[in-house]
């Protein structure tokens, strides 16, 4: 049998990696080859950059089914061939990066290239963005013939930190089904003998992605989600218990190798619940802004031998900010649809907004929010404007949110909108309590990307608004001060805030 050398592109920085003791093993894809066919072409699209030829086979080597790529080489300089080919996986539930494991065997067998650099890149479809391949590299492999068989491995969480980005983009969607990998090699300058081609041979086998599953006897499926961002400061965290649990220790702390480390007889101040049996936990007052906190749950029960069942660190980091409005808590039924709390122009032959989709198909799954333009979280609003009659607004009531602007020494109203080129350039203005703020982008109404707009509070208070008692905001496209006859579009509006500083 083949000795293969191992190379380990693990970094060790996901704990999904480091703490997978309590962890079980999925395997969502895996192949040997070994039932194809001796002869028959590889599967996926050969790529090649002014190589002659690049064929990839199936081949018996050594007594075992191998994929071959060979790539019969020119002089002209910038020469390379490799090959992307699609996968399916089965079972793959986690979204998070840090539970995959790739494992693959490659081999330099031929060819003037020793080594023979090359580039492998784990990419998925992300039907939210297109269709198109998103995802990350391993750092590039100098694959020496000496070697022989070389087993590269390497967590795909750490893939993001190393940011070795995908032309087409990251958004990973590790959820979906179809999966794709690239194995190739960068340009190369030239062949060593002028006017003689050259054959170049690397061997792939074994390809295996493996996911870390949480088994049911461990606190699982933390709310909030591990690794989340923007975490309001008054969050109270919750978890699916153990199914043989009655109790648990709670460790919760802004250092992560305490709360990896701490213990009963050793609590590193990160033991907040002891012996608790509630399924929650409430951190005392608020949260520090823009700050990661780090949680791990124990699992107990005395009377189980294997008890206690040793939780993972899972972390959050908290908001710079005190959410307005994120459109999060909407939806299609009364009384809870957009436009009973954002009154839009319905009924006012002055006012020619609409709030949300007029009328969505909701067995063809739309909804009167938007959830593909999204600036975090799941829906944005859509704001039509059809300034016929001169303006087009929504407004609401600040009501049950957070009205006092003074808090905790918030410093901007901020909103996100993201526009399209066909809109009509129509101003868009704020109004905070009666008083109008402007855009100071004439074509803000166009704009393709989102563009977040700073208010300073400062300038509300200098022009009339009680900070300390806001009642109401308004959003609008037209001349606000002067009605005029315009033209119409749509916007999408997010993430409405009071930020705690202009970061």
């Amino acid at each position: 049998m083949c000795m293969k050398k191992t190379i380990l592109f693990t970094l060790f920085l996901c704990m999904a990696v480091t703490l997978a003791s309590f962890a079980n093993v999925l395997v969502v894809h895996e192949d040997d080859f070994e039932d194809r066919n001796i002869g028959d072409p590889t599967e996926g699209w050969l790529w090649y950059d002014n190589a002659v030829s690049h064929v990839g086979t199936y081949v018996d080597f050594e007594g075992s089914i191998v994929q071959e790529h060979a790539g019969t080489l020119r002089e002209d300089i910038n020469q390379r061939f490799g090959y992307k080919t699609d996968i399916e996986m089965t079972g793959n539930t986690s979204d998070d990066p840090c539970d995959y494991t790739l494992e693959l065997d490659i081999r330099n067998l031929q060819g003037n290239w020793d080594p023979h650099v090359i580039e492998i890149w784990i990419l998925t479809y992300n039907p939210d963005t297109g269709g198109g391949t998103y995802g990350y590299g391993l750092p590039v492999l100098d694959l020496y013939q000496a070697d022989e068989w070389v087993h590269v491995t390497a967590n795909l969480g750490d893939l993001v930190t190393l940011s070795r980005t995908w032309w087409e983009g990251t958004g990973w969607d590790m959820t979906n089904p179809t999966w794709s990998y690239e194995i190739g090699g960068p340009g190369w300058p030239g062949v060593e003998v002028v006017g003689e081609p050259w054959t170049q041979i690397f061997l792939v086998d074994n390809i295996k992605i493996s996911m870390f599953v949480e088994p049911p006897e461990f606190a699982r499926y933390p709310i909030p989600e591990d690794e989340s961002i923007d975490v309001a400061r008054d969050v109270v965290l919750s978890w699916t218990p153990g199914i043989y649990a009655d109790k648990r220790n709670v460790y919760f702390g802004t250092s992560a190798e305490d709360v990896n480390a701490a213990s009963v007889d050793n609590p590193l101040g990160v033991l907040v619940g002891q012996d608790q049996q509630e399924t929650t936990y409430d951190p005392p007052g608020l949260l520090e802004y823009d700050q990661t906190y780090y949680w791990r749950v124990d699992e107990l029960n005395d009377t189980d031998p294997n008890s206690p069942w040793r939780g993972k660190v899972w972390s959050f980091t908290t908001a710079n900010f005190i959410i307005v409005d994120d459109f999060e808590d909407y939806n299609d039924y009364p009384p809870n649809e957009v436009w009973n709390t954002w009154i839009d122009g319905y009924g006012d032959p002055l006012n020619g907004s609409t709030a949300g989709y007029p009328d969505p198909d909701f067995n063809a799954d739309e909804h009167y929010l938007d959830g593909e333009i999204v600036h975090s979280g799941n829906w944005s609003l859509p704001l039509f404007y059809d300034n016929a009659a001169g303006i087009s607004e929504v407004s609401r009531s600040l009501a049950g949110t957070v009205t006092d602007w003074t808090t905790d020494d918030v410093v901007t109203l901020t909103l996100f909108y993201y526009g399209s080129a066909s809109n009509a350039a129509e101003p868009m203005y704020v109004v905070v309590d009666g008083v109008v703020v402007m855009n100071d982008n004439a074509n803000a109404a166009r704009v393709t990307q989102w563009t977040r707009w700073d208010i300073p509070l400062q300038d509300l208070a200098d022009m009339g608004v009680n900070l300390s008692n806001v009642s109401s905001l308004t959003v609008g496209f037209g001349n606000k001060a002067n009605p005029t006859a315009g033209g119409s579009g749509m916007v999408f509006i997010d993430s409405i805030r009071l930020y705690h500083s202009i970061d």
